[in-house]
């Protein structure tokens, strides 16, 4: 069959689904991702697999006059708004008259006045206003409206190329695909498949007006995916409660392909500068809110003089890092080896030769919220793939792993700066030993070849849905697709 994938990233760097694509393209489908190109990455690849990535770039439109327009009409709004804010009080009406006014011509998509690129930078305004907005006023359509006015020209480019496509499945991974697969599956008479790797309600990074927006979008859309795909158990929980419409779930977790034995080959080291004799306790990934990292950082003033702390990856709480990271270095001048460095994110297709030079991965994300709670981030197969043991948070499905299959050992709650140094210095050699042991029995059970079966099965079943007669009812299979093959 023919599948279309939507993904609102540049797709190259996403192992989830670039590891799908490779997978159905190796069954027999024709498979082409559609992504969004960033600076680094453009154009059109074909895979080893014979997938087709694409990634697609806004269309630049010509300077014009209304574009000149865009200035006044900014410097207009802003003031305006900073009026009727201050008039508040003496006119409760007035702001959000002005509000809806803005709105309409927003949705309505006048594209002389351009509006909708001047409204995100109105957003923070906006928001308080709506904040204290009457129950008559209809704050989730300007929501909505604030969300839209971000990302409407990318969803459209992805409808677009669904459009094109001609595709027989139309997969949608994450939010802001789903608008557009939704869309040209319809137009086409395509099936959905949309494949949530979070619950978005609960993103943690997420603003109040996006996770209210998200909810709206799926109680809208989630009557239409004809296939479920998402990240674990607890999740697919989640969604069966909350959007009860939605086909059963198909649980893909985010499990590497197994590797065989990976061995240190001093890379990690030599880029530290760091002898053999140092132990490095890793943490790889994006330096993002919520995920318990100043905490982390900190800790490595507390650690023994063996370990360092070696933090390896990017994101834009890097410059906070980076300054805690100095006052630590700056009190600990009297050890041989750093307490902390900081190494730039490997290539994709590296990283577990980068990972194998560390002694203990760390997890240490924070309790915000359900989508932390119930999270299975990639890094809970990447480290036990290169023989790393794990130590994490105490979160939901994070430590099921843990107890069910000896990979590490938890945080504790709260994660101190101190308590999370003490629990590494604790660590010794035995258990050390017998947990990088048991990472290989784990990956060896837990790898992706199981999960592609899986999504593989999927397949199968939308294919013989797709030929049968419309208004014939299709058999369930007597084993739920979740549960082929489970570990």
């Amino acid at each position: 069959m023919r599948v279309c994938v939507l993904a609102f990233n540049s797709v190259l760097s996403d192992a989830r689904i670039l590891k799908e694509a490779d997978s159905l393209a190796q069954a027999g489908h024709d498979v082409h991702v559609h992504g969004l190109a960033d600076r680094k990455h453009q154009g059109t690849h074909l895979r080893p697999s014979g997938a087709r990535v694409t990634l697609l770039v806004p269309p630049k439109q010509p300077p014009s006059k209304s574009r000149k327009l865009i200035v006044p009409v900014a410097g207009g709004l802003a003031l305006g708004t900073a009026w009727y804010v201050d008039l508040f009080a003496h006119f409760p009406l007035l702001p959000y008259v002005l509000l809806a006014a803005s709105g309409a011509v927003i949705a309505l998509g006048f594209p002389k006045l351009k509006v909708h690129l001047v409204f995100p930078f109105l957003k923070g305004i906006i928001a308080g206003v709506l904040a204290r907005s009457p129950k008559w006023f209809p704050v989730g359509w300007m929501q909505d409206i604030m969300v839209r006015s971000t990302h409407s020209a990318r969803i459209r480019l992805l409808e677009n190329a669904a459009n094109a496509s001609g595709a027989d499945i139309v997969h949608c991974h994450d939010m802001y695909t789903l608008p557009a697969g939704a869309a040209a599956a319809a137009a086409m008479g395509a099936q959905l498949v949309w494949d949530a790797h979070e619950i978005y309600e609960e993103i943690a990074q997420a603003t109040p007006q996006q996770q209210l927006y998200y909810g709206r979008l799926l109680k809208r859309l989630h009557g239409r995916v004809d296939a479920f795909i998402t990240i674990n158990d607890s999740i697919a929980g989640f969604y069966a409660g909350r959007y009860p419409a939605l086909p059963p779930s198909v649980i893909v977790k985010n499990a590497t392909l197994p590797l065989g034995s990976v061995e240190d080959d001093g890379r990690m080291r030599r880029a530290a500068q760091l002898p053999e004799t140092q132990k490095i306790v890793l943490y790889q990934g994006g330096f993002a809110e919520k995920r318990g990292l100043r905490d982390l950082v900190a800790a490595a003033e507390f650690l023994d003089p063996d370990w360092t702390l070696v933090m390896m990856g990017w994101g834009n709480l890097e410059p906070q890092l980076r300054e805690i990271a100095q006052g630590v270095l700056g009190r600990t001048v009297g050890r041989q080896q750093p307490a902390i460095c900081f190494l730039p994110p490997a290539p994709h297709a590296e990283l577990a030769l980068w990972t194998a030079g560390a002694r203990v991965g760390l997890i240490p994300y924070e309790r915000a919220g359900l989508n932390h709670l119930f999270c299975t981030p990639n890094k809970l197969w990447e480290y036990p793939a290169a023989g790393v043991p794990i130590l994490c948070s105490p979160l939901t499905e994070m430590s099921l792993v843990i107890a069910r299959h000896g990979v590490g050992w938890l945080l504790p709650e709260p994660a101190t700066p101190r308590l999370i140094a003490r629990t590494i210095n604790a660590l010794t050699e035995a258990e050390l030993s017998a947990a990088r042991a048991a990472c290989a029995t784990y990956i060896a059970q837990d790898n992706w070849q199981v999960y592609e079966a899986r999504l593989v099965r999927l397949y199968q079943d939308l294919a013989a849905r797709r030929a049968v007669p419309a208004g014939t009812e299709v058999p369930v299979p007597a084993t739920p697709l979740s549960a082929i093959p489970k570990p």
